[in-house]
This record gives structure tokens, sequence and C-alpha cells, in this order.
């Protein structure tokens, strides 16, 4: 009996020892289940990153940008069309003009604020008449720079009639479509102010636009190439115009490249030397042994 005390004060301890163990496993587990849980979370954060990177793309600056929805490409493409369009203009404006053998008779490119003269609906034809303006105009003459001169051209009364001329002249290596057009006959009947235009050779018709809504006029046209000038004669009366509109030219290609010929097997290459070499036949054999022999010169000579 004196032993229990003893034993229990000895057993005391090991019980404690087992308790502070379990704790301490307890708490291993526990953590490495949190531990675990960080991982997984870090893993699912890695992956969604890859995923949102796949549809970015990394800039020089090393900053991340959004690829471009197809809203904003073709609003980038309207902005390009929009600067080519002004670009145009400006070349057309600085390299383009219009003169006359008749000094009286001025024309002009230029709008009163500076810019280009366009064609365009509800613009103003001549600089003389300020309420007379084109409409239906086709829709390829849109854009197209035009020279506003007096409304009705009379000749020099100091020349013979007909001889009145006008000449466009293109520079800076544009090249593109000349317009002219002028006053259609009313009803089909009657004399009409057209300068003769319907008579040159060379003019192809286009159609026909109005002014002050009802008058018609007819409209030619002619290609051009780069740095063109051509003289248009016109006879009086003539109501009408001149424009110009420029085009691109096409990228000069290369040729598309040529595939070499197949290799020509060696057979027909015999037969075509021992044709060419009939009267050669030491020739022959020599040129034979070289291309068959499957040794290299130094191997036939150490034979020999």
């Amino acid at each position: 009996s004196a032993l229990r005390p003893a034993r229990a004060a000895a057993a005391m301890p090991l019980f404690g020892r087992r308790k502070t163990a379990d704790a301490e496993v307890s708490q291993g587990e526990a953590a490495g289940a949190a531990e675990a849980s960080v991982r997984s979370s870090e893993i699912d954060q890695e992956e969604d990153k890859d995923d949102r990177s796949e549809s970015k793309t990394l800039s020089k600056e090393g900053t991340v940008e959004e690829e471009p929805t197809p809203s904003e490409l073709e609003r980038e493409r309207t902005e390009a069309l929009e600067a080519k369009r002004l670009e145009h203009q400006r070349l057309m404006h600085e390299h383009v003009s219009l003169t006359c053998s008749n000094e009286s008779a001025k024309y002009y490119s230029t709008t009163p604020e500076g810019g280009p003269r366009l064609m365009a609906e509800d613009v103003v034809g001549w600089h003389d008449r300020k309420t007379y303006t084109f409409t239906e105009v086709p829709e390829e003459m849109h854009d197209a720079l035009f020279f506003s001169g007096p409304y009705k051209f009379f000749a020099d009364p100091r020349k013979p009639v007909g001889n009145a001329m006008l000449t466009l002249k293109v520079g800076g290596g544009l090249q593109g479509t000349v317009y002219i057009w002028s006053e259609c006959p009313v009803n089909g009947g009657g004399s009409a102010n057209d300068g003769g235009f319907p008579l040159l050779p060379d003019w192809v018709p286009v159609g026909e636009m109005k002014f002050v809504e009802v008058q018609a006029v007819q409209i030619f046209k002619m290609d051009v190439g780069p740095d063109a000038e051509v003289g248009i004669p016109i006879q009086w009366p003539w109501i009408g115009g001149v424009g110009f509109k420029m085009v691109e030219r096409e990228p000069t290609l290369p040729p598309p490249p040529v595939d070499p010929p197949p290799p020509e097997h060696w057979c027909i290459r015999h037969l075509r030397a021992l044709c060419a070499a009939c009267a050669r036949p030491v020739d022959l054999a020599e040129r034979i042994i070289s291309e068959s022999n499957p040794l290299d010169a130094v191997e036939r000579g150490v034979a020999a």
C-alpha cells in the first residue's frame, strides 16, 4: 500500500508527457492543414492569373494592356481612314492647279476659310453665285478637289470663239481622275451652256448632278497618270466646272518566285552526254566513271 502513491506519482509525468505529445501532434496536423490550404489557395490564384494573362499582352514599358475590343478596332480603322482622307485633301490642294487662257477667268480651289474646296452635297459651285449649290452628286466624286470659277464663261473678245483653253496641272507624283461638267439642255431640247464638252474625245460620261435643285449638269471624266497636264478646250458659253480626285498608286509587287526545275535523272544526263560526246569515247567513259563511281577521286587514285 505504501508503493501505490509512489507508482501514481511516477505515472503522472508519463501521462502528462503523452498528453503534451498528443497536443503537439494535433497542432502539427493543424499547421500542416493550414499550410496545405494556403498552398491550394496560391495555386488557384496562379491558375486564375494564367487564365487572365491569356487575354492580355505585356507592353514594352512592362504594363499589362488588354486586347482591343471589336469596337475599339473599328474606331481605329475609322480614324486611320479619316487621316488618309485628310492627307489626300492636303496633297491635292498643294499639287493641283487650274488656269485659263482667258486671264479674266479665275478659278479657285481654296475656300474662304483657307481649306481645300471639295465636292459634296450642297456645296457652292461658283464664287459669284453664293446660293447655287450642287445636289445629287455622284458618290465617286465626293471629296474631289474642284475649282470655283465664274458662273458663266464667255470667250475672250480678243480671241476667236472656241480658242479658250483650261489647263489642269497635277504635280507631286499624284495620279487620279479629272472631272469636267457642263449644263445640260433643258427638257432635252434647245442649246445648252455646255462649252462643247459632249463633243470632246477621250472623255467618259459619268452621269449627272444638279444645281439649284432643278438644273442638271452632265459629267465626264478622264483617268490620268502621275504629274499629268490636261488641256480642256472650251467653247462659249459654258456653265460648269472642273475637278480632280486623287487615287493611290498600287504598290509595285516583286515578281513571284520561280521554282527551280526538278533535278535531272542521272540516266537522262548520261544519255545526253552519250549523244553529245559520241565522238569522244574516252572522255565519255571518264565522265561516266566520275559521276557513277561511289569512290571519290582520292580513293580512285589509290585503287589505281
